[in-house]
């Protein structure tokens, strides 16, 4: 993974989000890796164009995983209290640490595939923070 990483710049500005607000949205990408122990994605209209009107930020994690914590699966997971909260509080944080209107939300892997096959996803991190020393390539 070093190799992949070598060529990123952290200081690299995302799709519609602008410079400084894109390095607050990464950091705060590496939080919320800490707290799911999964990549965050910026995904929707602020990953593709500078017309937004909000930032749709996706924690993906295993259906049996999400079904464990919100208790249904797949849909309408928003009709689940924790889900709500979750993805609110979240939100709020979000907004408050970027200055950014977030949206976020956790979805099981499997409706992430099913509805959003092939849309662009941007992980969120700030290279300069992470050890790649450690990181493999899935195969490697």
């Amino acid at each position: 993974m070093v190799g992949a990483l070598a060529g990123l710049d952290s200081s690299m500005s995302i799709a519609g989000v602008g410079g400084p607000k894109s390095r607050l949205l990464d950091q705060w990408g590496d939080m919320i890796h800490s707290a799911f122990g999964v990549m965050p994605y910026l995904v929707g209209s602020a990953n593709e164009t500078k017309d937004w009107h909000d930032v749709d930020v996706r924690v993906i994690i295993p259906d049996t995983t999400f079904l464990q914590i919100f208790r249904r699966l797949p849909q309408p997971h928003s009709a689940s209290p924790i889900w709500r909260l979750v993805c609110d509080a979240m939100s709020a944080w979000g907004q408050a640490f970027t200055g950014l209107p977030i949206d976020f939300q956790v979805q099981p892997q499997s409706l992430s595939d099913e509805k959003f096959k092939g849309r662009p996803r941007h992980a969120l991190f700030h290279v300069n923070d992470w050890d790649t020393t450690t990181w493999e390539m899935a195969g490697d």
